[in-house]
């Protein structure tokens, strides 16, 4: 083999072996780029997880302070009344706060006396609450309410009377809407679009609308 092919296969091989350090450069920093930008995604959605789970948590001890108020005034003809469930209202998410009692008696907050329009204890959200027992609260999945035309969800918990035994469901509707504009600032550097799903699958919030 010649000097000039000897020259001419050495250039081939460091061309060939700049394209590969190159590759493998360019290889390891979209590598690094890519775990980069998952870390800063990850941590702005892990910092939205928390804050919704402290709203959640919030909108529970709303529900368990009303369910505590009811079993107070146990008896009481004042827990009857719809202006008294005004007391545990200090939310301007809350739509409605509604009492449910086993006798079927069922006042809501914003249509006072509704006992002769619908049965609570035939319904999903009561039996269960009944099932969880008192001191904790149940959630139903997100859905429209026709009334206002908006995604809310509904937080209920059983509540018992002084004997200890159970007296019936307190619930209270919230809405969606703080969540839905939440979700509309999620964006990485001020670009892509969020969504918030329930456990079924539904979204319930998107940076769309």
């Amino acid at each position: 083999m010649s000097i000039r092919q000897k020259l001419l296969l050495m250039g081939v091989l460091m061309a060939v072996l700049v394209v590969a350090v190159c590759g493998i450069g360019y290889y390891k920093a979209q590598t690094a780029l890519t775990a980069s930008i998952a870390g800063e995604v990850d941590a702005a959605l892990n910092t939205e997880a928390q804050t919704i789970d402290g709203w959640m948590q919030v909108k529970s001890q709303e529900i368990l302070s009303a369910a505590d108020l009811l079993s107070t005034y146990d008896g009481d003809p004042i827990t009857r009344d719809p202006a008294f469930m005004s007391v545990a209202i200090n939310d301007k998410e809350v739509i409605d706060f509604t009492n449910a009692m086993e006798d079927g008696t069922f006042i809501s907050f914003q249509t006072g006396d509704i006992t002769d329009k619908i049965d609570p204890r035939t319904r999903g959200w009561y039996k269960d609450a009944k099932a969880a027992g008192s001191g904790k609260a149940v959630f139903t999945s997100a859905y429209t309410n026709t009334n206002i035309n908006r995604l809310v969800i509904s937080g209920v918990a059983a509540y018992n009377g002084k004997d200890g035994n159970f007296r019936g469901v307190v619930g209270s509707d919230v809405s969606l809407d703080t969540l839905a504009d939440r979700v509309k600032q999620l964006k990485y550097h001020g670009v892509g679009e969020g969504i918030i799903v329930d456990t079924n699958g539904l979204i319930i919030a998107s940076s769309e609308g």
